[in-house]
């Protein structure tokens, strides 16, 4: 339903803009407290209670809220489908006039009781009913009867895990498959430990899990799981906890490397979205009222009849909250798991979500249909239209997905920082057949000096993990971002290093060596006023992120190494009018002659004199450094440009 509040803009007479679009609008102001209350059976109020809950704002009840509500003609934002009208509802602090949030809703016209097909109403009060459980179901058969993309997967060799979970009536029993072959597919689960006390396959538990246990004996996460199984008329299950060995190490060591194929092979992938550990459950209770509004009339001189509305789950503000922000998809090793399984059906706080390559849907929404198509979420997103969650066709496409991966892959929590490399490895597999490159810590060869230039976005007061040398965004435990090439199209950019030899060893001889030919110039560090670096060039725009907070208690020579140099293009009969580069703070290592840690990185901007059109000459010295022949010169005492080794 709708609250009288939010019913008000399906009120109001149409205003007629350019050609045939129209919009009506409505504007009040509500109690966060009032918003709340209604958000329990309120389509409208429940999606900006969600948009409210990703900004992490303490709130307090009685803070009063703006809300404008505008209703627009279909096709407004032209996507697939242009016969939907919707409406936005934008939300501001009403003291500080500061915009908050702004949920969309899907609206169709109904004959009668019944929707078209493009919206769907949930009856049930659970994401485990038959109702749910057979919206799994049509979407999987379809996909695997329709879908041309997803179904590229069909044509592979049957492959199966060394163990899978077999379920027979009340039993769960662990089988291994070379012993028992499987006599189906096989569905893989991610969810959350969460610290949770959960069973685990151990040296101890194995024989007891080989006899079978009772589906009851499991946490609710697991037996939530089973019984969708059971539903999609699957009888075997890949859960990690229950398939690896946990206290062996070789099992491990040996498993971790198979990820790819585990979820790759696997028909389908439930994800327990919004649960926080193994015991919070794959189904979740739910209201239905507060899914779909309706019917209701509207007859504002562009529209007259019935409609139904809800939320629009598949746009940026909800699949932001319900998917790519919760619980589940923070934890590092999931990464991994929704970007390879061909399928994933995310089990979200209200509903299920279908997520394949050629359809994303939800349950209230299982045409697929969208209220703004091109505001694409900045995580993960879904896998339909997505080029991230592709098979790459070329190298530089393919590169790009890495850039986005690392920089979502970078804000998960992972338990032990030491696994940050193997809970990538699934990815970084699955890329590397595509791309035909060499992987080296984080970064790819074929774009390797570009990839070097990553920056920590929060610098960590922890120190490096030491297992991986200083160059690779993979030794830092915070966000980073990574410089993508397809986000200077348009632009001249000029590569002022060469990455000579690379050595990603951990061995104490050879400490994951990486030789660049390239400028050392040298600067001082200044914490205060504010932090900022002394030398040639540096008096221009500098921005310098420090890659972790011990990084201004460096006490070897600093360096600043110019990686690359992004200008405007040159166009006839005008000057280029802007300039950036790229780069590293390196610092010496005393006592070891030529070998640096990287410390950070800079990013130094510079325009041309309006009179004279020519950029500084201090600046210009830092892009003389390596050009043609000299590149690749094997003199390393050059003027311009030497042998760095960095650590």
């Amino acid at each position: 339903m709708l609250c009288s509040d939010c019913q008000r803009v399906f009120e109001q007479k149409a205003e007629h803009g350019q050609g045939d679009r129209w919009f009506a609008e409505s504007k009040w102001s509500a109690s966060l407290a009032s918003i709340r209350a209604h958000g329990a059976t309120c389509v409208a109020c429940r999606a900006v209670m969600r948009g409210l809950q990703e900004l992490d704002l303490e709130l307090e009840d009685d803070r009063l809220l703006t809300l404008r509500s505008i209703l627009f003609s279909p096709g407004t934002h032209a996507g697939l489908f242009e016969s939907m009208p919707y409406a936005t509802f934008d939300v501001s602090d009403a003291a500080s006039q500061k915009h908050l949030c702004r949920p969309q809703i899907l609206l169709e016209q109904v004959d009668g009781q019944e929707t078209q097909g493009l919206l769907a109403k949930v009856t049930s009060t659970s994401t485990g009913s038959p109702e749910t459980l057979r919206f799994i179901r049509s979407c999987l058969e379809h996909c695997l009867a329709n879908h041309q993309v997803c179904g590229a997967a069909k044509a592979q060799k049957a492959w199966f895990p060394t163990r899978l979970i077999e379920v027979e009536g009340p039993i769960a029993r662990l089988i291994v498959t070379k012993e028992t072959p499987p006599r189906g597919p096989y569905v893989s689960l991610s969810h959350c430990w969460g610290g949770a006390d959960i069973i685990k396959c151990t040296e101890k538990t194995f024989p007891e899990l080989r006899k079978g246990i009772l589906a009851s004996d499991l946490p609710a996460t697991f037996r939530d799981a089973l019984s969708a199984i059971r539903s999609l008329g699957v009888a075997y299950i890949w859960i990690d906890s229950l398939c690896i060995i946990q206290d062996s190490p070789s099992d491990w060591a040996a498993e971790s490397k198979t990820m790819l194929n585990v979820y790759q092979h696997s028909i389908l992938n439930l994800a327990a979205t919004q649960s926080r550990n193994s015991h919070s459950g794959l189904f979740v209770r739910r209201t239905p009222e507060s899914l779909l509004s309706g019917p209701f009339p509207i007859s504002n001189g562009a529209l007259s009849g019935s409609f139904v509305a809800v939320e629009a789950a598949l746009d940026k503000p909800y699949w932001t909250v319900a998917v790519d922000n919760a619980p589940l998809n923070t934890r590092g090793w999931v990464l991994q798991e929704r970007v390879i399984s061909p399928r994933v059906a995310h089990f979200t706080s209200d509903q299920v979500i279908w997520d394949c390559p050629e359809l994303t849907a939800a349950e209230t929404v299982p045409s697929g249909a969208q209220a703004m198509p091109r505001m694409v979420p900045s995580g993960i997103g879904p896998k339909r239209g997505s080029s991230l969650l592709k098979v790459p066709q070329e190298q530089d496409r393919g590169l790009g997905q890495w850039g986005t991966i690392v920089q979502a892959y970078s804000q998960c929590h992972l338990t032990f920082p030491s696994d940050k490399v193997v809970a990538l490895s699934g990815v970084v597999d699955y890329l590397r057949l595509k791309l035909k490159d060499k992987f080296y810590a984080g970064l790819w060869r074929a774009q390797m000096e570009m990839q070097l230039c990553w920056m920590a976005v929060e610098p960590s007061a922890a120190k490096r993990n030491a297992s991986v040398p200083s160059w690779s965004w993979m030794s830092v435990d915070c966000a980073v971002d990574t410089p993508q090439h397809h986000e200077y199209d348009g632009y001249v950019v000029k590569l002022l290093v060469e990455v000579v030899d690379v050595d990603e060893t951990t061995e104490t001889d050879n400490e994951g060596r990486i030789w660049l030919r390239g400028v050392l110039s040298p600067v001082t560090f200044e914490a205060q006023p504010r932090p900022r670096l002394v030398g040639p060039g540096m008096e221009h725009l500098v921005h310098l992120a420090l890659d972790t907070a011990d990084a201004v208690d460096a006490t070897g020579s600093l360096f600043f190494v110019p990686i690359f140099d992004v200008r405007e293009p040159n166009i006839a009969g005008m000057n280029q009018s802007f300039s950036e580069l790229k780069g590293l703070l390196l610092e010496k290592l005393d006592g070891e002659p030529g070998r640096y840690l990287r410390r950070g990185h800079v990013s130094s901007s510079a325009r041309p004199d309006t009179n004279s059109k020519q950029f500084p000459e201090s600046y210009l010295e830092l892009l003389q450094g390596v050009e043609g022949d000299r590149l690749r010169s094997s003199e390393r005492n050059s003027t311009t440009a030497r042998l760095i080794t960095i650590i």
